[in-house]
């Protein structure tokens, strides 16, 4: 019996050094947080920094279309015990509830004191950054944020985005004016030659 408990481990140990290896999403990767490579909703986490082109980029690996985003504003700076709120340029307000060991903020609530149209929200702590919808970090009308999907890591910046809408027109209903026009010329032509 003893020697079926070796095998089965070591055949879960080899599945998951496996994965590992190619890089497939495992049960820490659920804890911490999905990269956005594998993940089908929001929140995922990403490497590097939130940059315009990298939240486009994580957002179109989720969503598998393009979602043009532009920041709004973005916090610099970990809330402390002592400086409990950091701020941005355009009205978006940090505040630390919680803080590691190293004194840096790892949750708390945030404000924006403009236009309420944010779509997304990062949080970059480390060498990593979580994207969410605004809605999910919105908990009884106070709006959330933690670093626990980045391994509890102290908050860099928090950023705020919104999606740009392009209104362009669709060709649609111009070709099929044209088909119809080319079409009635069509059956005319045809109706007078048949008449000649």
């Amino acid at each position: 019996m003893m020697a079926t408990h070796k095998a089965t481990f070591a055949g879960l140990l080899g599945a998951l050094t496996l994965a590992l290896m190619a890089g497939l999403p495992t049960a820490a990767h659920a804890y911490w947080g999905q990269s956005c490579s594998y993940a089908d909703s929001l929140p995922c986490v990403d490497s590097g920094n939130d940059s315009e082109e990298s939240v486009q980029a994580s957002l179109m690996a989720v969503f598998d279309y393009f979602v043009d985003v532009v920041k709004i504003d973005k916090a610099d700076g970990t809330p402390s015990p002592w400086d409990k709120t950091v701020n941005g340029s355009k009205g978006l307000s940090v505040t630390g509830t919680s803080f590691n060991d190293d004194w840096e903020g790892t949750q708390g609530y945030f404000n924006y004191s403009g236009p309420s149209d944010i779509a997304y929200v990062t949080i970059k702590a480390g060498n990593s950054y979580v994207i969410y919808s605004y809605a999910e970090l919105v908990k009884n009308g106070v709006n959330t944020w933690s670093t626990k999907l980045l391994n509890g890591k102290g908050l860099s910046h928090l950023t705020i985005w919104k999606v740009v809408q392009n209104h362009v027109p669709e060709p649609a209903p111009i070709g099929l004016m044209l088909m119809g026009i080319t079409y009635l010329a069509w059956r005319r032509s045809r109706k007078t030659r048949a008449l000649a």
